[in-house]
């Protein structure tokens, strides 16, 4: 049982780094898409 919880654990640690590498890109790309119209 321990090992299960531990399995879930790591799972759910590589997840979220997986979706925050992923995400930071795109949320800059947005951010600088932002900006463009006002300069």
């Amino acid at each position: 049982m321990t090992i299960f919880i531990a399995v879930m654990v790591a799972v759910a640690g590589i997840g979220c780094f997986i979706t925050e590498r992923r995400d930071r890109p795109r949320r800059r790309a947005a951010r600088e898409a932002a900006l463009l119209p006002a300069e």
